[in-house]
């Protein structure tokens, strides 16, 4: 296992004995605690030919790069009271936390109440706020055209463009699956990746 270029571990995992034997889990020394496992995960299948792979079920993984918190820190508002190994306490400082109608409040960071337009009643959520980038996606035609321009077997509104969505085709008679669905079940499992290796390896025809 390696990150940003750099070996972390070696360790072998031994997918022949017990279930326990084939997990598999990474620990690292955090603030001041050690052996905090970060990355951990079950080898499930090992398939070797001409194309190898692995498949993984219940990975977990953490963020190795912690914030310690003390009493009497600030974070927006918010000031914390008390810290345990079981909980953190916090609470508003002297700053009143206003619910007028129809107001956004930050509390901390990008946390906000939202407080609804209702003169009959106070009514508030929290929320987060997140910026999402990246281009608008482009809508596809109104109209449908007379020939399959992209050739998945079905003049539809996608032919305009010449593409079809992304994760999606339909036969010849207009069938959908979703792409890497091989054996049709609606899902998308180890048993179709096993199909797409044996057929690259000249095993199955598709």
């Amino acid at each position: 296992m390696s990150k940003n270029g750099n070996s972390l571990d070696t360790t072998c995992i031994d997918t022949g004995g017990i279930r326990q034997d084939r997990v598999y889990t990474y620990t690292v020394d955090i603030g001041n605690e050690e052996d905090i496992p970060v990355f951990s995960y079950y080898v499930d299948a090992v398939f070797k030919g001409d194309i190898s792979y692995v498949q993984l079920m219940y990975v977990f993984l953490i963020d190795d790069d912690v914030l310690e918190i003390d009493t009497s820190d600030q974070y927006g508002i918010m000031e914390v009271k008390t810290v345990s190994s079981s909980e953190v306490v916090l609470t508003n400082d002297e700053t009143t936390i206003d619910l007028d109608t129809d107001t956004i409040e930050h509390i901390m960071g990008d946390m906000y109440f939202k407080t609804a337009d209702d003169e009959t009643a106070i009514r508030f959520y929290p929320f987060v706020e997140r910026t999402i980038g990246g281009e608008e996606p482009t809508p596809p035609p109104k109209t449908i055209p007379a020939a399959d321009a992209d050739h998945d077997g079905v003049p539809d509104v996608w032919d305009a463009d010449n593409s079809t969505t992304s994760g999606y085709w339909v036969n010849p008679q207009g069938i959908g699956r979703m792409l890497g669905d091989m054996n049709g079940d609606g899902r998308l499992t180890s048993a179709d990746a096993l199909m797409i290796l044996q057929a690259t390896v000249g095993k199955i025809d598709l």
